[in-house]
């Protein structure tokens, strides 16, 4: 029973041993509720989105702002979290983007790695907050600057914003080209695609995505992004033009076979009753000539009627005539 006993102490000692942890300081005011929220955010999309499934933990929110989550079992690789907070009498999973009262932060974390939020006490909530601790999320700070640089920006005219909006775009390619963690250089891709970028810069997208040596849950997300880019609205229009001219030439072929084709019975209801006169004697292999001394008439009256026969049963020559099958004896 004591070895036993050992044993879970010495697994769990070993899970905790691999267990993260979050803490730092968060200053609320009486109208928030005075607990923390972290959420796993698995996609990008995520980010923008509030939903109770997300939410991994809570801790609370004491007198002086501190908080702590111990203990964490994370996943091996790098993950997105976010960690929020609600006003008094909002639903738990509430995101308020932008302005005074954003109340959310997106950082990076793995299991065995820790985080602290250093926030400056003359700030609310999660402005100037430094995150300490985990290093990949001192660069994903620097691109934060950049973002609120580039926000900030003033132009005096659209040549000024054109400029401005470049240079910014720049900065971000240069991130993802130099940075050493995929994660935070998959967050300046997808600032770049938010930025609606990415459609101009495919060839760009497809060398950083060829020097990619790991994979992700958020890469594979964006290669498949890449396949949809790639497949653009003038391709897919050239792509259904060239399906629908195969489509035609099937289709004249499949008519051109169907009309070659004769039924094995024809029906000469079609027919008047001097055509089918004709027709009968074309059947016996007789000239025009021939035909037209045996029914007493013009050879030019005996032309009009073989074309008239030709049209009505969709044959081209007296061959054809021949090879007809009839139903019955006409």
């Amino acid at each position: 029973m004591i070895k036993q006993l050992m044993v879970v102490l010495l697994i769990m000692g070993a899970h905790l041993a691999h267990a993260a942890s979050i803490s730092g300081t968060i200053m609320l005011d009486s109208t928030w509720h005075r607990e923390i929220y972290l959420s796993l955010i698995n996609d990008f999309d995520e980010m923008n989105m509030a939903s109770d499934d997300l939410i991994i933990g809570s801790a609370v929110v004491d007198s002086n702002g501190q908080f702590a989550f111990n203990d964490l079992i994370l996943a091996d690789e790098d993950r997105i979290y976010r960690l929020h907070v609600c006003k008094q009498g909002d639903p738990v999973s509430t995101i308020v983007i932008g302005g005074r009262e954003h109340n959310h932060i997106h950082f990076i974390l793995q299991r065995n790695a820790s985080l602290v939020l250093v926030s400056d006490k003359g700030n609310a909530l999660f402005h100037a907050v430094e995150l300490q601790g985990y290093p990949p999320n001192v660069s994903l700070q620097h691109l934060w600057e950049l973002q609120a640089a580039w926000k900030s920006s003033k132009a005096r005219g659209q040549r000024e914003r054109e400029l401005i909006d470049a240079t910014y775009w720049q900065q971000l390619m240069a991130m993802a080209d130099t940075c050493s963690n995929q994660l935070v250089a998959l967050f300046a891709i997808q600032e770049l695609e938010w930025q609606g970028v990415l459609e101009q810069e495919q060839a760009w997208l497809a060398s950083w995505l060829s020097q990619q040596a790991t994979t992700s849950i958020y890469l594979e997300a964006l290669q498949r992004q890449f396949q949809v880019l790639q497949w653009s609205p003038e391709a897919e229009g050239s792509m259904w033009w060239w399906g629908a001219g195969l489509v035609l030439v099937i289709g004249i072929g499949v008519l051109l076979v169907l009309r070659s084709r004769k039924p094995s019975f024809v029906d000469l209801g079609s027919l008047t009753l001097k055509e089918r006169e004709v027709f009968e004697l074309l059947r016996t292999g007789l000239s025009n000539k021939e035909i037209a001394a045996t029914l007493h008439v013009e050879q030019s009256t005996i032309k009009s009627h073989i074309n008239n026969i030709y049209t009505k049963l969709e044959v081209k020559s007296r061959t054809e005539i021949m090879d007809l099958k009839l139903p019955t004896k006409v």
